[in-house]
């Protein structure tokens, strides 16, 4: 997964590169960090892929593709760290049911303005995360009702390629990596040994940025 993600970050900052470089209202040579404090509230939606085994009584499934929404508040000063707090939440459908997942907590980031239209910004937030595999179901034998939801401690990484289409008002690509670390546990599947000890996902998606 860290390979493909490699490559993919790689990509994009070609691509932000070569669009810079043929932008002609560019009046920045190299990329500089913000000459004044920028508010930006994003909200964020699009496909997401989770990147760990998820084991069903259909199937076990990896790269399971999904949908992700959410919103992130940064502030970023003038010399292009800052700080925010975002939230994200996906929804991924297996045959035998969807599973949820959530983040929350604190970012720190820092941002670079690479021409008067341009600009990226990289976070990493550390916060609270849960995941829920399907409905809850009660034992029939000891009356319990297991609603299937793990949680704990959560990483996000992420890095955004902005284009202003005015002062108030951005688009952009918003790449994500969400780590969900939960206490660790063993199981069975198909005579198999499985130890679990959290989840992954990976998002591609779009933003909206405003201004502040």
């Amino acid at each position: 997964m860290k390979c493909r993600l490699t490559i993919l970050l790689l990509t994009l900052f070609s691509m932000v590169a070569n669009a810079q470089e043929n932008d002609p209202t560019s009046t920045t040579q190299a990329p500089v960090p913000p000459k004044k404090a920028v508010r930006t509230l994003s909200l964020i939606g699009g496909p997401a892929w989770i990147a760990s085994n998820v084991y069903t009584p259909s199937g076990k499934y990896h790269w399971r593709s999904g949908f992700e929404w959410g919103g992130e508040l940064t502030v970023l000063y003038a010399k292009g760290w800052g700080f925010g707090f975002a939230y994200m939440h996906n929804q991924t459908k297996y045959p035998d049911g969807k599973l949820t997942q959530n983040f929350v907590g604190p970012l720190v980031a820092y941002g670079r303005d690479l021409s008067k239209h341009w600009r990226t910004k990289a976070s990493l937030g550390l916060g609270y995360g849960d995941v829920k595999e399907g409905p809850k179901t009660k034992d029939k034998f000891t009356g319990v009702t297991d609603d299937h939801t793990q949680n704990g401690f959560c990483a996000r990484f992420a890095i955004d390629i902005e284009y202003m289409l005015s002062q108030r008002f951005g688009i952009g690509l918003h790449i994500q990596e969400i780590r969900l670390f939960t206490e660790k546990s063993t199981f069975y599947y198909n005579g198999e040994k499985i130890e679990d000890n959290g989840t992954g996902r990976l998002g591609a998606n779009l933003g909206l940025h405003l201004y502040l």
